[in-house]
């Protein structure tokens, strides 16, 4: 035994255990080492090279990765021209990855090098310019060069441009491509350009670098052989484990809907945070253990978080990657993303979510070496082209240093280039403070919303460092300016009002008034003030008879008519108030109201006597309306005790139990809404009012009131509405009427010419749309008017414009309330964000009926009102406000979904479906949303272009031969996926000849359900190939992805390929058939089946129906617009 064997053997288990472990970790620090590579004709690009180059071919043209460094060099210098091509000559030999081309190689990526005798340097002399036009030129060289695409299969990796300024002035411009640079980069490069120039400027020898021992491309090579087997699945261990489950996909509120396939059109805002305030959060960060950086990228996950409303936020980060000390000195594309996973559930503490960031980026930074592009394959998300894979927003932290210090240089900030994610926040640390950038897309936002943005971040950093112990929520986002402008001037609605008087007092000051004119019109009768007011008031005599005053509740179970009128007036004038109801209810129903209310009276008709009697509660009275009074009865005015604070209606809203509560509303809210609509709605004694709702809904008093308190005439719709074939527009032209409030999902399916009389239409109930908008907003007032019951039938209102975009605005708050938009901790939200709406002020209804737990919990002490016992009302439904102040609709809080990761309004598919010409209306729904296989589902109604369009096609052909009969339902399926991110687009389209509606004029959402498809039986069968080219892409794939069968509906990405594995069958397919395809289409059409419908559609007309089909929809298409044009 040798003398190491014997000393081996003396050891302890535990002693030998650990020189082994040493032995063994020392032979693998020996295989990481990375060596020059030997084969100097192509090599492997790195993962991140690999990354960027398959973004270059889904995107040939965009030019998103160009790096611009401007250097502007003071001074005369005869011989610049020459000494600036030998800097950059000598720098370019030195670093191979500058002089990089790739090509495809067996199917994959290669790089390899090209030589380089001397780099060329035009010259653009501007010189003879002014000076402004001398800025300007400059300015748009720089973004002209900076949006010039490389060629990477040909081009040099770099473009050199000298502009002559003045004689003591140049600029240098140097374009490079970030597959060869980066940030690290560009300081070798920088310190190594001065060396050259310095001593070139003083005619001396170049300096002698030493020399490199390895190049970028032997990390390249190097990178693959190493990360495999046990490395890499101890990191991809970390990461599967950090980001299990469903991932999160941002919603940051936009200011135009996201197109179907992802932009990259950038803009740029910088900002500050000043030196006191850099020191400060330097300080705090340290005290707690942490760095800078992560700090600052709290602060702005805090910041998404109060935007998005999101508790689960992802957002990128880069990273140097050059954590070995041979990498230090290389130019090339070393740095990886990081995917940072911050959390901020259960509102915590920013302290504590600044160690939650601090764990988060210590974990990923342990775990740095597995690139972004091995994570996504390994992950395998959802493929969405409208969005970057994993996150969408990145954070950067500059702290390598790229100024020079060669006195005649300034190296100029570049010219805002293609923006790569929704948005990107860049800081850099100068002894002034932190210069910020926020890089955005500007197909998604707008200048403003990214200044205020930067605003809301500074404040919050403030907030921070002034209280970091504070929760999420309660650290100051907005600016003081902000707070006063939402929560004062926003607000400021104070309106004088009659206050102390009811309803029914401003009705009786109305008949002094005009006791003569017309008040009432219906069932072939004509009712004046005066004699409107004498039944009111002998039944109310009545109704005082029989006990009924202040807080007495009296049923009222009317058809639509005089009768109904005159019991509501009664009602009021006795003391009483009032509950309707319908009875077109089911009795149960009816009698659940009635039993829940104990309402000791019921006034009906002589035909539903029977109906209201099989409800009977014990102690319930129930009178006859045709036989209450004898005509004896006194009909002058009554007293009444009723004050301003008493009820005077409960109206019956469906639940979320399936059992409906009842609001309770007062004289004084009341009042406010008669007051506040007569102003609005322009309402005076000429107008002649449409009483179009059904009793059961608030809207009914609302135009009750507004008719009745102004003098105007009321006109009641016949008994039963809508439901008895009412012909709305025939009523309107019969009488003459002025106002009517009609719901959206109405006025959609009605001709706006045919009401030449009505001048002022009130949509409510439901959002409008921007057709109802452009159809009715001509030549009239159109009033969008919102509030849900508990707010007094009417929270707010705005006039539309028929010129209007975007979608229609719900106004500001109506007379006396307050509109506010929370977020989920209740904390005003900015300009453009999405908050519940909130309503506060006299409007606000008192509770629900015997439902104290529901009337705590929705509406909650004002915490803007310096008023005790003040409340406001949380709805429910979502809206954010707009620059001006108006809010706009988004949508009820049960309606935004959340599908596959994604969070989805399904309004705004709906208005999108609204845009295409052939659809008069549409609504979306989400069928089986609890399950796994919840889906889209979108109804629409066909508008009368659709017929009008094929009898244009006709014509133009010049032919009367019928075409062949248009496919809504598949155009707007082409349509959507045009317009829409795959994950929005509705799995079915259900084209219904009319949306069915509720009594009230509503779309009725239960009764479409109905008409939902059953989901395709076949998409779990395998489906063979039907064509030859099916077929040939079946094989194609087999080949590529390894697999033995496939069905022509799999995705390809569910089927194990990746993107480049895409590229590979792209660059086969092209062979195959002979010519280019657009790459990115194989990413649109994922699965055998659609890429061959796709296919054959690009072949020529004489070889394929396809092409017949697509020229055909599209004629059609444009037919629909002129003909929309033209009503």
């Amino acid at each position: 035994m040798s003398d190491y064997s014997e000393r081996l053997a003396a050891l302890s288990p535990a002693k030998r255990a650990l020189l082994l472990q040493k032995i063994q970790d020392k032979a693998n620090k020996a295989a990481q080492q990375i060596q020059p590579r030997l084969d100097q004709n192509s090599y492997p690009l790195s993962f991140a090279q690999q990354r960027l180059w398959l973004i270059e071919q889904l995107q040939p043209n965009a030019a998103l990765y160009n790096i611009s460094i401007p250097i502007l060099i003071r001074g005369v210098y005869p011989e610049l021209p020459s000494i600036l091509t030998q800097c950059l000559t000598t720098i370019f030999q030195r670093h191979e990855p500058l002089r990089a081309s790739f090509s495809m190689v067996d199917g994959l990526p290669q790089q390899s090098i090209m030589a380089l005798e001397s780099v060329e340097l035009p010259i653009v002399d501007l010189r003879e310019l002014t000076p402004s036009e001398r800025e300007a030129a400059v300015h748009q060289f720089m973004q002209a060069e900076t949006e010039r695409p490389f060629d990477l299969r040909h081009d040099q990796l770099f473009r050199a441009n000298l502009l002559r300024i003045s004689p003591d002035e140049h600029l240098l411009l140097l374009i490079i491509h970030h597959i060869a640079f980066d940030a690290w980069s560009v300081k070798i490069f920088i310190q190594e350009f001065e060396a050259i120039f310095t001593a070139l400027e003083n005619q001396q020898p170049l300096p002698q670098f030493e020399p490199l021992a390895l190049q970028y491309a032997d990390f390249a090579a190097w990178q693959r052989e190493w990360l495999q087997g046990a490395t890499l699945n101890q990191q991809l261990s970390y990461w599967k484990n950090q980001l299990a489950g469903e991932l999160p996909v941002l919603a940051l509120p936009t200011d135009r809907p996201r197109p179907a396939i992802q932009t990259f059109k950038g803009g740029r805002h910088t900002f500050w945070i000043s030196t006191e305030l850099t020191n400060q959060l330097n300080q705090l960060s340290q005290q707690h253990q942490a760095t800078l950086f992560m700090l600052l990228l709290g602060a702005w996950v805090s910041l998404l978080h109060r935007y998005s409303g999101q508790n689960d936020i992802i957002v990128g980060s880069p990273i140097a990657n050059r954590n070995r000390r041979e990498l230090e000195d290389l130019i090339g594309f070393f740095v990886n993303t990081l995917v940072l996973r911050v959390k901020c559930a259960d509102d915590p503490s920013f302290l504590d979510l600044l160690e939650h960031v601090r764990a988060v980026a210590l974990g990923a930074y342990a775990h740095q070496d597995l690139p972004f592009e091995m994570l996504v394959d390994a992950l395998q998300p959802t493929r969405d082209l409208s969005r970057s894979a994993l996150f969408q927003v990145l954070f950067v932290l500059q702290n390598v240093s790229i100024g020079g210090q060669h006195s005649a240089f300034d190296i100029l900030e570049d010219v805002a280039s293609p923006s790569k994610f929704d948005l990107t926040l860049s800081m850099f640390e100068f002894e002034q403070g932190l210069r910020a950038t926020i890089e955005y897309n500007v197909d998604l936002f707008d200048a403003s919303t990214i200044d205020r943005m930067s605003q809301h971040y500074v404040t919050l950093l403030s907030s921070i460092n002034q209280q970091p112990q504070t929760k999420l929520s309660q650290l100051a986002m907005l600016t003081a300016a902000e707070q006063t402008q939402i929560i004062k001037t926003w607000n400021n609605t104070s309106q004088t009002y009659p206050e102390q008087l009811t309803f029914a007092q401003l009705f009786e000051a109305q008949v002094a008034k005009t006791p003569e004119a017309t008040a009432l019109i219906g069932e072939d009768q004509v009712l004046s003030y005066h004699e409107l007011n004498r039944r009111a008031n002998q039944l109310a005599y009545r109704l005082q008879a029989q006990g009924v005053g202040p807080e007495s509740l009296v049923g009222i179970c009317c058809d639509r008519s005089i009768a109904m009128v005159v019991a509501l007036l009664a009602t009021l004038k006795s003391g009483g108030a009032y509950i309707p109801l319908d009875p077109a209810y089911p009795n149960e129903r009816l009698a659940w109201m009635l039993n829940d209310s104990q309402a000791a009276l019921v006034l009906t008709q002589s035909h539903l006597l029977e109906k209201v009697q099989q409800l009977k509660q014990a102690d319930l009275t129930v009178l006859d309306l045709a036989k209450i009074c004898d005509g004896n009865e006194p009909s002058q005015n009554l007293v009444s005790a009723v004050q301003p604070a008493n009820l005077a209606y409960i109206v019956y809203t469906s639940g979320s139990t399936g059992q409906p509560k009842g609001v309770m509303a007062s004289q004084q809210g009341l009042t406010n809404l008669v007051t506040a609509q007569i102003a609005g709605f322009g309402v005076t004694s000429a107008s002649r009012v449409l009483q179009f709702a059904s009793f059961s809904f608030d809207a009914a008093i609302s135009e009750i009131g507004m008719a009745l308190a102004s003098g105007a005439s009321l006109v009641l719709m016949p008994a039963g509405g809508l439901a008895a074939g009412t012909d709305v527009l025939a009523l309107i032209r019969q009488h003459n009427i002025t106002v009517a409030t009609l719901p959206p999902s109405l006025l959609a399916v009605l001709s706006a010419d045919q009401a030449p009389s009505l001048t002022t239409v009130i949509a409510a109930g439901e959002a409008s749309s921007n057709e109802v908008v452009q159809r009715w907003a001509v030549e009239r007032n159109l009033i969008n008017a919102y509030g849900p019951s508990e707010t007094t039938v009417c929270a707010s209102l705005t006039r539309l414009e028929p010129n209007l975009a975007g979608t229609p605005p719900i106004g500001r708050p109506l007379a006396n309330l307050q509109v506010y938009l929370l977020d989920q901790q209740q904390q005003i939200v900015p300009v453009g964000v999405i908050g519940e709406i909130y309503v506060g002020g006299v409007g606000v209804a008192r509770g629900y009926l015997k439902r104290p737990a529901l009337t705590a919990e929705r509406f909650i002490p004002n915490q803007f009102s310096s008023t005790p016992g003040q409340r406001l009302y949380r709805t429910g439904d979502l809206g954010r406000y707009r620059v001006d102040g108006q809010i706009e609709f988004v949508g009820r809080i049960d309606q935004q979904i959340k599908l596959r990761g994604h969070r989805i309004e399904l309004g705004e598919i709906s208005s999108l479906l609204n845009a295409h010409p052939a659809v008069e209306q549409s609504v979306v729904l989400v069928h089986d949303h609890a399950s796994s296989t919840a889906r889209l589902i979108a109804y629409v109604v066909a508008n009368s272009t659709s017929s009008n369009a094929l009898s244009e096609l006709q014509i133009a052909a010049g032919t009367s031969q019928a075409p062949a009969s248009y496919d809504l339902a598949a155009d707007l399926q082409a349509y959507a996926k045009q317009k829409l991110p795959a994950f929005a687009v509705p799995s079915a389209f259900v084209v219904l000849p009319s949306m069915p509606l509720t009594p009230n004029g509503k779309i009725d959402q239960r009764k479409l359900a109905e008409h939902t498809p059953n989901p395709n039986p076949a998409t779990s069968v395998d489906v063979v190939p039907q064509t030859n080219l099916e077929q040939t892409l079946t094989t194609l794939w087999q080949e590529v992805l390894n697999v033995p069968t496939l069905s022509t509906q799999a995705n390809f990405f569910d089927l194990g390929g990746n993107s480049l594995a895409m590229v590979q069958v792209h660059s086969r397919l092209q062979e195959l058939l002979g010519r280019e395809l657009v790459l990115l289409d194989l990413f649109k059409y994922p699965t055998i089946q659609s890429l061959a419908v796709y296919l054959n559609s690009e072949q020529s007309t004489q070889a394929s129906t396809f092409v017949d089909r697509d020229n055909r929809a599209q004629q059609q298409r444009q037919a629909m617009q002129r003909q929309r044009r033209r009503r």
